[in-house]
């Protein structure tokens, strides 16, 4: 089954599944998840909405206070152990330099979080532009600006000595965006 790839579609597919299983959650919850499963097919789609289902029914709230975490878990991975305050602080660091750079190009910011989980430490949700099927290369150096600018805030504020291993991933993501191109 094909990636549902417009928001009409993925939010007729929530909609549907919601009604289906005589359940309701706010619109806003709704737009923001439908925002942040844009790459997901509709059976993770539904294994999402599944655990969110399951999981307010065992902690007696509603769907809608359950599918945003949901969400993340199946992203990301569970919570990990706790980071130490240090961590938190470069972590924080890290997502912040992401998210300013963002901003200062207009794109929205859907979410930010420094809670460590299996695969990050923390992460910044900004979402792309559905409108757009190819990039220009001023939207693909924005991109990987945005995806380097975490380090850049870690070297700004700790040195050159005081940078962590987050920005792994995103010098990953910021290469393929770049082969990409080529």
């Amino acid at each position: 089954i094909p990636v549902p790839k417009d928001a009409s579609t993925r939010n007729q597919l929530v909609l549907h599944y919601l009604e289906k299983n005589g359940m309701s959650c706010s619109k806003e919850t709704i737009d923001l998840f439908v925002t942040r499963i844009s790459n997901l097919s509709p059976s993770a789609i539904t294994t999402i909405l599944d655990t969110a289902k399951y999981n307010a029914k065992q902690n007696g709230r509603t769907v809608g206070l359950e599918l945003l975490p949901a969400l993340e878990e199946h992203l990301y991975g569970e919570k990990n152990a706790m980071l130490s305050q240090t961590s938190k602080e470069k972590t924080a660091v890290h997502e912040v330099g992401h998210v300013l750079l963002a901003k200062h190009y207009g794109k929205p910011v859907n979410f930010v979080s420094i809670v460590a989980r299996e695969k990050f430490s923390g992460y910044a949700f900004i979402p792309t532009d559905e409108s757009k099927s190819d990039m220009s290369k001023e939207d693909l150096l924005q991109e990987i600006s945005i995806l380097v600018a975490g380090r850049a805030a870690e070297v700004a504020v700790y040195g050159e000595s005081g940078v962590t291993t987050g920005a792994s991933s995103d010098f990953s993501r910021a290469s393929e965006l770049a082969l990409s191109f080529v």
